[in-house]
């Protein structure tokens, strides 16, 4: 309804009723309320204002309807577009700032990420250093244990169940 005109208020003493035009089109007058944008019914209904029509009047602090008390939800949706549409202009406008001087970057060649990276990045340095240090002291401590006996299988031993000769 932006581009469109708002539409004038008519109101009523009586809280709902039908006017009907001479057209035989219906006015419906509903919680004593009844808009329109069709300028034939506004100078109809203006004229019937002006003749003494007992239950119609305008008032002349709400001759049109705001989008408000239209449509509340459409309302709130316009102003929060607008709040957005602003925001996002002035970060455009930050960005965009000759004076803002983000600084200069280079970006170099692209390398895959491997697992001998993945320690230097968790350790917080050089990988190959990082990754020398690790297998020397996996060395160490492989070197230092004893290899593990091996036996035979180990026979289970269930003990036997007891019988019971009882017959009572």
């Amino acid at each position: 309804m932006s581009n469109q005109t708002l539409p004038n208020l008519f109101k009523s003493r009586m809280p709902n009723w039908v006017f009907i035009f001479p057209n035989g089109k219906r006015a419906v007058f509903s919680k004593g309320m009844y808009m329109t944008t069709d300028p034939k019914e506004i100078a109809h209904l203006n004229l019937e204002i002006e003749l003494g029509h007992p239950a119609m009047y305008v008032d002349p602090n709400e001759v049109t309807v705001s989008l408000d008390r239209i449509d509340p939800v459409a309302a709130l949706k316009g102003r929060l577009r607008q709040e957005l549409l602003a925001e996002i202009a002035a970060e455009m406008a930050a960005a965009t700032n000759p004076a803002n001087d983000m600084g200069n970057s280079e970006q170099g060649k692209l390398k895959p990420a491997s697992t001998s990276d993945i320690v230097a990045v968790t350790a917080g340095g050089d990988a190959a250093a990082r990754l020398a240090n690790l297998r020397a002291t996996v060395q160490k401590v492989t070197e230092r244990t004893e290899p593990v006996k091996q036996t035979g299988p180990v026979p289970l031993q269930i003990p036997a169940a007891e019988t019971s000769t009882d017959n009572a």
